[in-house]
C-alpha cells in the first residue's frame, strides 16, 4: 500500500486524540485527508478501524497491535534522530505536555538553565491536563498516578496546595473551583470535603481561580507558591498542613536509549521544584 507510514501516523493520531480534528491538528493536516486515509486502511484491512460512538471514535480491537507498533516505531525512529543529533551540530526536538500551573512556575522560569545546558535543543512546551498515555508529547507531567503499560513513570515530587481566602473577609460558603474535568484531582477534593458544598464559581485554571478568587472576594484553593505570594490573599487554616500534590512525569519505554530527552528529564528532576 502506497504511503503505508504515513497512513499508521494518522491511524495512531485518531487513537491518541479521539477526533478526526483532533488529529488533523497534531499532524498539521485537515479533517478531509484523515478521513480519507482512514477510509483508505479500512479497504486495505477489510473491516473498520474505528467505530463512530456518542464519545468519539473507538479503535476496533483488532487493530490495537498495529497501532501499537506504530507509536513504537515512531518513539524508536526519535530515539535515533536525537542519538545522531548529539554527535552533529544539529538540532534535536524534544515536546514536553504538563499543567499550566507547573509550566508558569516552575518550567518557565527555570529554561535559562535547560537551554544553556542543552544548547542543541529545540523544545516546545505545551499545557496538557487531560487525557491518558502520551498523547503526541515526548515527555508528559500530571497530577494523577500513571498505568500505562509501555510507559516509564517517575515520581518528581509534590505540589504544596492550601485553601484561601481574600484579606480582610470573614470565611463564608461558595468558593472558587476548576471545571468540572478536574473534579477527580486532588486539589478539587480538598476543597470540596471542606467546604462540603460544589463550586459556586468554575474556571479552567488555577491562574484564573486566583483572580476570580479576588473579583468575587470568594474562597478557593491555590498552590502555596502561588497564594502566599499574594499579599491580597491568606490561609484559611494558617497552621495546617498543605495538601501534598504529587507530580509525575513519563515517556515511553523505547525512548530509553534517547540521550536528549534522558538529559531533559534528569534536568525536569533535579530542577522541577528547588528552582
Amino acid at each position: 500500500m502506497e504511503n503505508y507510514w504515513d497512513d499508521l501516523r494518522i491511524l495512531a493520531a485518531v487513537a491518541r486524540n479521539g477526533t478526526m480534528s483532533g488529529a488533523a491538528r497534531e499532524l498539521n493536516s485537515n479533517a478531509a485527508t484523515v478521513s480519507r486515509r482512514l477510509d483508505r486502511l479500512t479497504e486495505a484491512f477489510g473491516e473498520p478501524v474505528f467505530y463512530r460512538t456518542s464519545d468519539g471514535w473507538t479503535t476496533n480491537p483488532a487493530i490495537l497491535p498495529l497501532i501499537e507498533a506504530a507509536e513504537r516505531f515512531q518513539q524508536d525512529l526519535q530515539s535515533v534522530v536525537n542519538a545522531r543529533a548529539s554527535h552533529t551540530a544539529g538540532a534535536s526536538s524534544i515536546s514536553v505536555g504538563m499543567p499550566p500551573v507547573i509550566a508558569s512556575n516552575f518550567m518557565l522560569p527555570n529554561l535559562r538553565n535547560l537551554l544553556s545546558a542543552l544548547p542543541n535543543l529545540s523544545l516546545t512546551i505545551d499545557h496538557r491536563v487531560f487525557g491518558e498515555g502520551l498523547g503526541p508529547y515526548d515527555i508528559v507531567m500530571t497530577f494523577l498516578p500513571i498505568d500505562q503499560g509501555r510507559l516509564i513513570a517517575k515520581r518528581l515530587g509534590e505540589l504544596d496546595y492550601a485553601l484561601y481566602r481574600p484579606c480582610g473577609t470573614e470565611t463564608q460558603s461558595g468558593w472558587i473551583g476548576l471545571t468540572e474535568r478536574h473534579d477527580r484531582y486532588p486539589v478539587m477534593q480538598m476543597a470540596r470535603a471542606y467546604f462540603d458544598e460544589p463550586p459556586r464559581v468554575r474556571v479552567d485554571q488555577i491562574a484564573h481561580v486566583r483572580e476570580a478568587m479576588k473579583g468575587a472576594r470568594l474562597n478557593g484553593p491555590l498552590p502555596l507558591v502561588i497564594g502566599d505570594a499574594d499579599d491580597d490573599l491568606e490561609r484559611l487554616d494558617p497552621d495546617g498542613p498543605p495538601l501534598q500534590a504529587p507530580l509525575w512525569l513519563a515517556y515511553h519505554e523505547s525512548r530509553r536509549g534517547d540521550p536528549l530527552l534522558a538529559q531533559v528529564v534528569a534536568w525536569i528532576d533535579r530542577y522541577m521544584f528547588s528552582g
